[in-house]
């Protein structure tokens, strides 16, 4: 199973979805994780700690839609400013 964590558009928005100590529980039950590229910046998480996790980083948003689980903080369309991009 594909999960995918995106980052969150909305201002002010200092959250994530999935911080690196969850990764290898969700690899153990065979779960691919992918982290789009700086979503746990805010956070304090740097995408070296999801690598070393064993998460992937991608920086194109739109191909993260392609997993069977998409994870944000907020939900789509949240961030009006941002329009089509959130």
């Amino acid at each position: 199973m594909k999960i995918s964590v995106l980052k969150e558009t909305f201002s002010g928005e200092r959250r994530v979805a999935l911080v690196p100590a969850s990764i290898a529980p969700l690899q153990k039950i065979g779960c691919q994780v992918t982290i789009q590229q700086d979503a746990g910046a805010a956070a304090g998480y740097l995408d070296q700690e999801y690598i070393e996790k064993g998460a992937q980083i991608c920086a194109d948003r739109t191909s993260l839609f392609d997993a069977d689980i998409v994870l944000g903080v907020r939900g789509l369309g949240a961030n009006q400013q941002a329009g089509a991009a959130d």
